[in-house]
């Protein structure tokens, strides 16, 4: 069977049947390469503007909100969805307690801890502070740490540090 078309005199004439097969051929291919009908189009663009539509308006399972600190907490920092300290650099004074909320579906942790760490160039303390490490943070759940000395601190996300869930705490010295 020849599926682009027969021939007669050497003149090539592509008969309704033939075209037909060749079509019906060429759309058995995987679904990726192709066209979507239309109902399928439609559908699929009514979802994809619901789903913006929530994350848009404040679904805050995907993308949370940060909110205010609670009271004795001078700031904090979210682990998010998108494998991400939300902000990642902050700025605290001696004293202060920051706060790690983890409103996202996967557990992190908050490690400040070289010997912990896969790269350890990522995690930096000043000199006269020992090494912590938050243990697992399930979704859901908090974690709290008070700097008492002044300096620089670089920490990780042990799960997801290779994937660049780095962040940075700089402590100044109380006022």
């Amino acid at each position: 069977m020849n599926l682009i078309g027969s021939r007669k005199n050497n003149a090539r004439v592509p008969p309704t049947a033939t075209l037909k097969n060749y079509l019906d051929k060429l759309m058995s291919v995987p679904f990726a390469i192709r066209p979507i009908p239309g109902s399928a189009f439609r559908f699929f663009w009514a979802a994809f503007a619901m789903m913006a539509i929530l994350g848009l308006t404040g679904c805050q399972t995907l993308f949370p909100l940060p909110g205010a600190p609670p009271e004795g907490v001078a700031a904090v920092v979210q682990m998010t969805n998108l494998l991400d300290f939300n902000p990642r650099k902050i700025t605290v004074r001696v004293g202060d307690t920051v706060e790690w909320q983890n409103p996202s579906l996967f557990t992190h942790t908050v490690t400040l801890d070289a010997a912990l760490a896969r790269t350890v160039e990522n995690v930096t303390l000043p000199a006269e502070v020992q090494p912590s490490h938050s243990a697992d943070v399930p979704p859901n759940s908090i974690y709290r740490h008070t700097f008492t000395v002044a300096g620089t601190y670089r920490y990780v996300c042990l799960p997801h540090e290779r994937l660049g869930m780095v962040g940075v705490v700089i402590v100044l010295p109380a006022e």
